[in-house]
Formats: structure tokens, sequence, C-alpha cells
């Protein structure tokens, strides 16, 4: 994919953990914190070190597209827009992920892809399609609820194009933790898995 929003500081230095002994202790420092919070680890520092000390390791999967490792979220659509953007702002924090979530949502058109899966490919339109580790953008945002970070699998969320009308409750379903009872969401379960954006760009 031509534009690809993954995890942040964290996925780069566990990226070159991948394939080593070397354990990875987290401190949360981060705008979102979605590893972190993934894997319930304090967001204050005097916790988050507790927590290292205590030398409890915890194996987990590792996503890859695009040649890139990813460990809570790689996506393309909205998620990836919302990510470019927030990658240039000078400043971090909820208000500012919140400002371009509302500008990315009216601007943002939904875009065709090809899966394929198992052999067989499916055309379809989407908002945005999100291969998802663990179950939260960061922020406590829930893409995909129900997913398991040490299960060998992905959960792959498409959100359909859906109705203006609409977009209040979507926000909410993913701080609610209930986006996937959405009509406008299908999620599935996968092991690997083929995207690509048509030609047309469409």
């Amino acid at each position: 994919m031509s534009q690809l929003a993954v995890d942040g500081t964290v996925n780069e230095v566990a990226s070159a953990l991948v394939g080593t002994s070397c354990n990875l202790g987290i401190v949360p420092a981060g705008s979102g914190n979605g590893l972190a919070r993934q894997l319930r680890i304090p967001l204050q520092l005097r916790e988050a070190l507790e927590v290292i000390n205590t030398h409890k390791i915890k194996i987990i999967d590792a996503g890859k597209a695009n040649g890139r490792y990813f460990f809570c979220t790689c996506g393309t659509g909205f998620d990836a827009s919302v990510g470019k953007d927030f990658a240039r702002e000078n400043k971090r924090g909820m208000i500012v992920m919140l400002k371009l979530l509302l500008i990315n949502i009216f601007i943002t058109a939904p875009k065709s892809y090809i899966l394929k899966i198992e052999n067989k490919k499916v055309n379809l339109k989407a908002f945005l399609v999100t291969f998802a580790n663990s179950g939260q953008f960061g922020n406590n945002a829930y893409i995909a609820p129900h997913a398991v970070i040490d299960d060998g699998q992905l959960d792959l969320c498409i959100l359909s194009p859906f109705p203006t009308a609409s977009t209040v409750e979507l926000g909410m379903r993913l701080f609610f933790k209930n986006i996937d009872q959405s009509p406008y969401l299908e999620v599935m379960r996968i092991r690997r898995q083929a995207l690509s954006g048509k030609a047309d760009g469409k």
C-alpha cells in the first residue's frame, strides 16, 4: 500500500529485537501508548519500572506489512491519514488527536481494494482497513476489541462506507469498546492476507 500507518517509537525498537534473545521493557511515555495499554503496563513511571523489575516475560505476536513489523495495528485509509498527519504535528496529546480525527473524517474518501483470501480475490470499498494484533490504536480507542496479542492471528478490520449521521456513533463505539457491533465494521481472524489498492484509486 502506498500509505500505511504502523505503531510509533516502541514499534521501531521492538522491530529491531524480533528474532533475538533480547527482551523489551516498556516505560509508557508516548502519545497513545497502545501496546503498553494492551499489556496492562501502568502509565505512571514508578509503576511501569516496578513491572519491569518483576522480570515477567510475555511473548507476543508480530505482524508484518510492506516489510515492516508492527505489534499493535497497521492500517490504510482513514487511520493511515490520521497517523501521517499526527507524525507531522509538533505537539502530541489527545486534543491534537481529536482535532486530526475530526478533520480527516470529512476529507478522507473510501478507497477500493483487492483482498486475497485463500486464493480468492475480493473487491471491496472501505473507509479503513486495519490489521490488528492488539485491540486498540492507543488512548483506549478499540478497533478490534477481541484481538488477542499472542494467539498467532491478526484481526482484519474493514470499515465500510457509512452515512455521515453515523460518524458520532462510530467514534463513541471506538471508546466504548464495541465498534465490532456496528453493521459497518467487519472483523475477520486471519494468519496471512494480501491487500492491494486498485489501480483506479477510487
